[in-house]
């Protein structure tokens, strides 16, 4: 759902302010790469449409050394480190996706 997405999102972007390695991107490219995560984890056909490329004016291949290391973010994100944006995200009000059964899952594949 959108929700879920937007939510997945959001989660990952909270993610990249406590790690070093997404310093040297720019907000737009990690949310960019936040949005094609999430559309990955949700389970959506096309993962990058002409239409979101359109919109975020970036290419997947623009951005995929971003999707790489925010998917090493996400893999860590159990870690102390996150401990607080982990938690945030395990509330009913961040529809617990920390801890749904999808992204747990998809982490598992990383």
């Amino acid at each position: 759902s959108d929700a879920k997405m937007h939510t997945v999102a959001k989660y990952l972007m909270e993610l990249s302010l406590g790690s070093s390695t997404m310093f040297t991107y720019l907000p737009s490219e990690i949310a960019a790469a936040a949005s094609y995560i999430s559309r990955e984890v949700v389970g959506e056909r096309e993962l990058w449409p002409k239409t979101v490329e359109y919109h975020s004016n970036y290419t997947l291949e623009q951005i995929s050394d971003c999707i790489r290391d925010l998917k090493g973010v996400l893999k860590r994100a159990s870690s102390s480190r996150h401990r607080a944006v982990t938690s945030k995200y395990s509330k009913r009000k961040y529809l617990r996706i920390a801890k749904s059964a999808t992204l747990c899952s998809f982490v598992e594949t990383l």
